[in-house]
């Protein structure tokens, strides 16, 4: 089944404002405690496959095992990337462990 939009009629995804507002109605979101300790655990799992997929590269031997290992870890520092900026833009502080 084919969806055709009506040319007569604008779409409001093609109005760039409407597009911009709620964007920035998402931005205005608060985050709810279930949802910060979401973040929080999505943090940990990241963040501790980060170290430890640093380690391997650092030992591993099979090319294919690398490359494996090389796409997972860019993976983990994109999941750090995204949870940083929900961070930041809620105003919250990323605890900072050892």
């Amino acid at each position: 089944m084919e969806i055709r939009q009506s040319n007569t009629e604008p779409s409001p995804l093609n109005d760039v404002k409407t597009v911009n507002k709620a964007i920035e109605a998402e931005r205005n979101v608060r985050i709810t405690s279930s949802e910060l300790a979401n973040l929080w655990a999505s943090w940990m799992e990241s963040s501790i496959k980060e170290r430890i997929i640093s380690y391997f590269l650092r030992t591993v031997e099979d090319k294919d095992v690398k490359q494996i290992l090389e796409y997972t870890l860019g993976i983990a520092k994109k999941h750090l990337n995204i949870i940083s900026q929900i961070y930041s833009s809620g105003s919250l502080r990323i605890s900072m462990s050892l």
